[in-house]
């Protein structure tokens, strides 16, 4: 036989199953992190050690063939540009695909026209 409950015994039990279900939902939902700004003790570098040191072996090697080749490949007038016939990515620092020209034969001659640039070697 059942026996009655008084109304404080009832809302005491739905009080308990309302936490119940509370905790249980609040374990479903995810964890709330901390926002806080990472905080590194040096700055990040802009090029790699690897890279940097391929550089800074370019820079020679860009001045000793321009110092070799100072003019123009195309026209004859003094060299300003070190064009790479192959690109610059596995290249750079190759001499054997290094070609000096002037400003404008590097714009308009190799850059403008790459036609015409790959018909004389100039582009590869």
């Amino acid at each position: 036989m059942r026996t009655k409950k008084t109304y404080a015994e009832m809302k005491e039990h739905l009080d308990l199953l309302q936490e119940k279900r509370k905790a249980k939902a609040m374990a479903k939902m995810p964890l709330k992190r901390s926002r806080k700004p990472l905080v590194t003790s040096k700055p990040m570098k802009r090029v790699s050690t690897k890279q940097a040191k391929r550089l800074a072996n370019y820079a020679k090697l860009k001045k000793l063939h321009m110092e070799a080749n100072p003019n123009c490949a195309i026209c004859g007038k003094p060299a300003e540009d070190l064009h790479h016939r192959k690109g610059r990515g596995i290249y750079l620092d190759d001499p054997e695909w290094f070609l000096s020209v002037c400003r404008n034969c590097h714009d308009t001659k190799i850059h403008g026209d790459p036609k015409t640039a790959r018909a004389n070697g100039w582009l590869i």
